[in-house]
């Protein structure tokens, strides 16, 4: 039995850093999406990696946890378990950020499309019998704007609460040491 511990910790022990690997390669996508430099890829190529590393590090941790629940000495438990949630915490602000970067470049994309329909219609001109049809867009691309500002407020408070939430428990962990 105290092999199947030794592999379990020689497990975890490797295990760790490729999640920490994974974790800091997650950071520097999302400083270059922030920043617009992506080496030249699309800005969607690198979303796309940015998400599979992502799901692919929150997979880790599961693994990780689970290893420390079944493997890990009665005296590293706790130091694994901190560990852990550390890693856990810094990834679900990645995720928080990835999926915020997601929501602004697709707001944008939408922003541009409606202001090119605009100036469109703008240029072809007004007349008579198209004037219905086109308060009908504005009124449409008015409700759209809404609906995104009501989106964009919705993600906020969920970021608030999250936030909030981590502050909280940082607060006990702080407490408690």
């Amino acid at each position: 039995m105290h092999a199947g511990m030794g592999h379990g910790r020689q497990t975890l022990d490797s295990l760790y850093p490729q999640a920490r690997k994974l974790q800091f390669e997650l950071k520097m996508q999302m400083s270059y999406l922030d920043s617009g430099r992506t080496g030249g890829k699309t800005d969607a190529e690198l979303q796309a990696e940015a998400r599979g590393n992502l799901s692919t590090l929150e997979q880790l941790l599961w693994q990780l946890d689970s290893l420390v629940q079944t493997n890990a000495k009665p005296t590293e438990k706790d130091t694994w378990t901190k560990r852990l949630q550390q890693l856990r915490s810094e990834t679900h602000a990645l995720g928080s950020t990835l999926e915020q970067h997601i929501y602004s470049v697709n707001r944008r994309a939408v922003e541009a499309r409606e202001r090119e329909s605009l100036m469109s219609r703008r240029n072809a001109g007004f007349d008579s019998g198209n004037g219905a049809m086109y308060a009908a867009q504005e009124s449409e691309s008015l409700q759209r704007s809404s609906q995104m500002v009501s989106d964009l407020t919705s993600l906020s408070q969920s970021i608030l609460g999250d936030l909030g939430e981590q502050r909280n428990r940082m607060k006990v962990r702080v407490s408690t040491v």
